[in-house]
């Protein structure tokens, strides 16, 4: 049950729950960037054969979590400045085309699905948590856009992003910032004002990739530091 209302789930596939259960290990830092998939011990943990667990890699190869080299096996992608902005920059291109399309055919229903979405990530400070609130929200807002390949490819950048929205797990104020641009969004979708509504839109994604850049190039800077007294 989640936000009033029954969410049905069906099976997943044994190639989909070892997806599944790698990309959480590399989203919790279990798995490191870097770090080399142990494709045996994996299968073994999951209880499933080597296929399956081929065809997860393969997924998660595409969706940018992973790097697959041939004869040394796959590997958690490190994480880039660079890879963080173009991420974000495609996000905030391809929503807002999905927000736009959608505000004229959201229904009453949907838009009070978004409104319970917002609510419950009231006062919500964990990464992972919230994470996955903020999806549901934006997936709520994209419901009236009709276009199925547009929301499939942001789904895909959603996940590609989750990885760089980790390090914002002690950044509570970025939180109750993305809240209050959350609740705008709202508002102006209530309204219809499409031009607010893309604005809101486009600025609460730049804020994240700025938070988010300025994390790693704080953390290089200091890494390099470090680095240099050890010499």
């Amino acid at each position: 049950i989640r936000c009033g209302r029954t969410i049905v789930t069906s099976p997943v596939s044994a190639s989909e729950f070892a997806a599944i259960q790698i990309r959480k290990s590399i989203l919790d830092g279990t798995l490191e960037p870097g770090a080399r998939i142990a494709q045996h011990a994996l299968a073994s943990e999951f209880g499933v054969s080597h296929v399956p667990l081929r065809e997860a890699i393969q997924r998660l190869e595409a969706e940018g979590f992973l790097a697959v080299h041939p004869r040394r096996g796959a590997f958690v992608m490190p994480l880039s400045v660079e890879d963080a902005i173009e991420i974000f920059e495609l996000r905030a291109t391809l929503e807002v085309k999905a927000l736009r399309a959608s505000m004229a055919a959201l229904t009453s229903e949907q838009l009070q699905i978004a409104r319970e979405i917002c609510a419950a990530g009231d006062g919500i400070t964990d990464v992972v948590s919230y994470g996955e609130l903020n999806v549901q929200f934006h997936r709520a807002l994209y419901a009236g856009a009709g276009r199925p390949r547009l929301l499939a490819m942001i789904e895909t950048l959603w996940g590609n992003a989750a990885r760089y929205s980790m390090l914002l797990r002690f950044k509570g104020d970025h939180f109750e910032r993305s809240q209050s641009e959350h609740w705008d969004l709202v508002e102006a979708a209530v309204n219809r004002d499409v031009k607010r509504a893309c604005a809101t839109l486009q600025d609460h994604i730049a804020a994240a990739s700025r938070k988010i850049t300025e994390i790693m190039r704080r953390d290089q800077a200091a890494s390099t530091e470090k680095e240099a007294d050890r010499v």
